[in-house]
């Protein structure tokens, strides 16, 4: 009961998030950086095998803690829903912005597949080469 399914539609446990400063310090010098409306995305490969997450929602974003925690629910569970996409693990930090404020769990998963897109991150689908577009 108190253990967690370690897979891309199972729960996201507390294993597998960044929460040493050292990690976070790692993504901010090695790692690459996606700015949207809704919320800035930076990853690299992770170093141990095992995609991981940090999330970032600071007072800016809103002063009311039930507003950040919805936004932290929202980017944890965007990225629990993407992670079977990608074509490698990766170590990623979500750092919400004020254009999130308000939205639906569609939209903010849309923008974080759109920045994975542009990090060439998601496995490529049989079928889906480069001549047929």
């Amino acid at each position: 009961m108190g253990s967690f399914y370690d897979g891309p539609t199972g729960a996201f446990g507390k294993d597998r998030m960044l929460r040493k400063g050292a990690d976070f310090s790692l993504l901010r010098a090695k790692g690459q950086d996606h700015r949207g409306h809704r919320l800035l995305f930076s990853w690299l490969p992770a170093p141990d095998g095992v995609s991981r997450l940090g999330l970032v929602v600071s007072k800016k974003y809103h002063r009311r803690a039930v507003h950040r925690n919805r936004a932290r629910r929202l980017m944890r569970e965007c990225f629990r829903l993407t992670e079977g996409r990608f074509s490698q693990p990766v170590w990623a930090v979500l750092v919400a912005r004020r254009g999130m404020s308000g939205q639906k769990l569609m939209g903010v998963q849309r923008e974080l597949l759109y920045h994975c897109h542009q990090a060439d991150l998601l496995a490529k689908k049989e079928g889906d080469d480069e001549d047929s577009r």
